[in-house]
């Protein structure tokens, strides 16, 4: 690797991983140049060199930062960000960062606003033992207002005690600006100061998400999530219109019959949905009446081609609730996992699979029901 004078070289290269790729374009013969920078040898003035002959010739670059981080950390990678303003690519997986503050957040928040090329942002600051608070969410958020190009975003704050509905509602005003975004992944499992308002909030900046294509969530273990906050939720999925993939999981909250009737009011509103996933597992309030209504409710995705759901241990549940089926022309992959539903009989398993046999474009089938 060719040497720089004067490096800046981090204390221990091993907390922090990132990798700069560049393509060069050659014009006789088209011949493509890849430069992968080791992390042990990594160093800032380096990675601007490299930066500088990438802009040159293509404009596109993409950075991976993995590690446990403290504010140096941050506050380093915040200044290359600085200066390369035509990112397109920024992945930042931080899991248990508990030495970085709300100064490395602002700083590092700071810098993604110059990413006004950004297409594709995922950020993780995940782990029990997460300090990120919701004024770094308020950073985030309001560095989002300038990402107006961006396609695609990806939040994990998994397992952070410190986020509330406070900093539901920050991060999803900055989301609410992102009119282009086209994918979605949202992760915020046990995440046990999160309430229904949070939801209430972040899912506000899902009703002008008109190009929106897919979109993931995950509540899963927030214990004081219920109804309300499930269908608050699933409200603002009226709006995008071109919602073609959807996967929600709310599995072991405090999900009953009700906010099943609210999910199924939504579903039929969502017609061109191609894969549609649900986890309400360990619902123990969910009866066979929930099941009946939101069986009714699948015979509006009429487009659906992959559909799983699950309802591990809901015990009251004695039949699946799901029947004509024969109505998704275009199933082609469907999973159903009702393990430690100890209610469920022959009869209801018999009636359910000849419901199965009548869809003739099914190519895979994975049905789960141990007790």
């Amino acid at each position: 690797m060719k040497s720089f004078s004067k490096p800046i070289i981090f204390n221990n290269p091993s907390d922090l991983q990132t990798k700069i790729t560049y393509q060069k374009k050659i014009i006789k013969g088209y011949k493509k140049i890849k430069a992968n920078l080791d992390p042990s040898n990594l160093n800032f003035h380096a990675v601007k060199r490299f930066e500088a002959k990438t802009w040159e010739f293509q404009g596109k670059l993409s950075t991976d930062f993995f590690g446990t981080t403290n504010d140096r950390h941050l506050n380093t990678l915040a200044k290359s960000l600085k200066k390369n303003r035509k990112m397109q690519r920024l992945k930042i997986i931080c899991p248990n960062c508990g030495d970085i503050s709300a100064v490395g957040i602002g700083n590092l928040s700071e810098s993604i606003k110059s990413q006004t090329s950004l297409k594709r942002i995922s950020i993780e600051f995940s782990g029990y033992n997460s300090s990120f608070t919701n004024q770094g969410m308020d950073y985030l958020g309001r560095a989002f207002k300038s990402l107006t190009s961006t396609q695609s975003v990806s939040l994990n704050f998994s397992l952070c005690r410190y986020i509330d509905e406070d900093g539901m509602d920050s991060v999803g005003k900055g989301l609410r600006t992102l009119l282009s975004v086209q994918e979605m992944n949202l992760s915020f499992i046990s995440c046990q100061s999160i309430t229904e308002g949070g939801l209430l909030k972040l899912g506000q900046s899902l009703k002008n998400k008109r190009n929106l294509s897919s979109l993931h969530a995950d509540f899963s273990l927030c214990l004081q999530i219920s109804d309300f906050g499930l269908s608050a939720f699933s409200k603002a999925l009226k709006m995008p219109t071109c919602l073609q993939k959807l996967s929600l999981n709310f599995s072991v909250c405090q999900i009953s019959d009700q906010g099943m009737r609210c999910l199924c009011r939504i579903l039929q509103t969502l017609t061109s949905l191609k894969s549609f996933t649900c986890d309400v597992s360990g619902s123990h309030e969910i009866t066979n009446k929930g099941m009946h209504d939101f069986g009714q409710s699948l015979q509006s995705l009429t487009s659906v081609e992959n559909l799983s759901l699950k309802f591990n241990g809901c015990r009251k549940i004695t039949t699946t609730g799901i029947h004509n089926l024969d109505q998704l022309t275009s199933l082609k992959s469907f999973s159903l996992q009702l393990n430690q539903s100890y209610q469920i009989n022959d009869t209801a398993i018999q009636n359910f699979s000849s419901a199965l046999a009548q869809i003739t474009t099914l190519q895979r089938i994975d049905l789960q029901m141990d007790e």
